[in-house]
């Protein structure tokens, strides 16, 4: 994925050499069009974050932002450009936009590149947006479709969808969604009995609908826009009989399809972009404090997308659009006091101290490979053969951080960090039997781990009270010994169950369930 960063879009511009600079950026939405009812609460995430730096005095020493708007229309190129060069023509330097992932890629191509001015999209998910030549310029905050499609197939087939018809707004969102969904589907053994676009704007809808009803299928997908074709889709459905289960992609989702369609949507599912942390804990209770829904469509894209605009300007000191560019990365990756929503008033300090940030929150990153091959297999017969031999190799990494600004210690961007890698060579030995199996595993572990305390700490008490320490201790651990594993796996239907003991330096009991044929 291209530079996904949990932050938003400001634009900048420095006005005069003796006075305190200007600082402008722009929000680019569609004020108008299929997604009119999601942007203004869009738009209230944005300023909140804008608005939180510029009351917190210490933005490049006490200035503020002056927000200016335009509309994308979501879908018209041509009136999205011209209304982004607007923007940059009255002076801003970033541009905290757009949402819909046409308007997005043509406004980055045709204004943002040539004018070297950085755009933060909190809701263009284009697959083909990662791809594109930006020289730096495009960010955005919420997640690729080529992970989206990826969720939404598997939330279909957890709700015993078996088979269903598609329908898709024809452009680049509704296209590379689609795409994706139908593969995960059919990969998980879903059946896509139709896929056809829709063009939005479109007044009767009862034709596509009757091409995509002669398919048949359980549910059917809609790919598009809230407030146009997406919503006629659903409709004309309804009216014809031809489908009561549907299933909705992330332009689907709003307060307004509810208010439009009413009681006729249950039973009806869908997915949108989100995260559980405890920066969107946080989120949340900021917006419910400033009267607005945390939990709406890209409203924490949105104010994340202007809060690392806003940090970018205060990393680099200027709010020059080429510094923007040059600082938006660091800080919004690792290393670096981890920063919140609603901690913008103290990573602008943190910054102006000359301190690294993570805009972030609490976040843990947990990956893996493995490689497992039966030897077995090899074997003439190997299917009545009583027993399994394989061997696997692993590979393990866990990165984790935890904001400690909520004790009460006395001390600044406290924060701990930890690392840890770790290899895994075994042999297995397991039986092959039809309903219960036994297991047996020898082998090797190696892996290494390292945390650190981070923060400047001040000691209240004692000699050295008064005393300051930065960053006060980093623990470095090796580990490397044999390990073995008995365990057994249980088949009913359905369902498997599996348990294991783990014989090695800290022992372990693992107990799972899972489901599959």
């Amino acid at each position: 994925m291209k530079k996904l960063l949990l932050a938003v879009i400001v634009s900048l511009s420095t006005v005069t050499t003796a006075a305190l600079a200007e600082i402008k950026v722009g929000i680019i939405l569609g004020f108008t069009g299929p997604i009119e009812s999601l942007t203004p609460a869009m738009r209230d995430g944005a300023r909140m974050a804008f608005d939180e730096a510029s009351n917190s005095g210490n933005l490049l020493g006490g200035e503020s932002i002056t927000i200016l708007e335009a509309d994308s229309t979501c879908v018209d190129s041509a009136a999205a450009t011209a209304a982004a060069e607007d923007l940059v023509a009255q002076g801003v330097t970033a541009i905290m936009g757009a949402d819909c992932s046409g308007v997005t890629g043509a406004i980055n191509a045709n204004v943002a590149v040539p004018n070297g001015i950085l755009m933060v999209s909190p809701s263009a998910t284009s697959p083909g947006l990662s791809k594109v030549p930006d020289n730096g310029t495009f960010w955005r905050t919420a997640p690729s479709d080529a992970k989206g499609g990826q969720v939404l197939a598997k939330l279909a087939l957890s709700r015993g969808i078996e088979s269903i018809a598609v329908t898709y707004t024809n452009n680049d969102y509704g296209k590379g969604l689609a795409e994706v969904f139908e593969a995960s589907f059919a990969r998980g053994g879903g059946t896509i009995t139709a896929s056809a676009a829709h063009e939005d704007g479109k007044a009767d809808y009862s034709s596509e609908v009757g091409v995509l009803a002669s398919a048949g299928g359980d549910a059917l997908l809609v790919i598009g826009y809230i407030d146009d074709g997406g919503k006629g889709m659903i409709e004309a459905s309804l009216d014809s009989g031809a489908f009561d289960t549907f299933v909705l992609s992330d332009g689907m989702i709003g307060q307004s399809i509810v208010d439009n369609i009413g009681a006729d949507l249950e039973g009806s599912f869908g997915s949108m972009p989100g995260a559980i942390s405890k920066g969107s804990a946080k989120f949340g209770e900021l917006a419910a404090a400033n009267g607005m829904d945390g939990s709406a469509p890209y409203v924490g894209e949105s104010y994340d997308a202007a809060a690392i605009i806003a940090l970018a300007i205060q990393a680099g000191g200027s709010a020059d659009k080429q510094s923007i560019l040059n600082n938006i990365a660091k800080v919004s990756n690792a290393p670096g006091i981890v920063i919140n929503p609603g901690q913008l008033s103290y990573g602008l300090q943190m910054l102006a101290a000359g301190k690294e940030i993570d805009y972030d929150g609490a976040k843990t990153k947990f990956y893996g490979a493995a490689l497992q091959h039966e030897f077995t297999s090899w074997l003439a017969g190997e299917d009545v053969f009583p027993v399994g031999i394989s061997a696997l190799i692993g590979y393990n990494r866990l990165e984790g951080s935890y904001d400690l600004e909520d004790t009460q210690m006395s001390a600044t961007g406290q924060q701990i960090d930890t690392e840890m890698n770790s290899w895994i060579f075994t042999a297995i030995v397991s039986t092959n039997l039809p309903v219960i199996n036994f297991y047996g595993g020898l082998g090797y572990v190696n892996g290494d781990s390292t945390t650190r305390l981070k923060g400047t700490y001040t000691i209240d008490e004692g000699p050295l009270a008064g005393q300051t320490i930065s960053n006060p201790y980093t623990v470095n651990s090796d580990v490397g010994g044999v390990n073995a594993t008995l365990g057994t796996k249980l088949k009913l239907g359905f369902f498997r169950i599996n348990a294991s003991y783990s014989f090695q330096e800290y022992q372990n009991i693992n107990l799972g369930i899972n489901f599959g044929y």
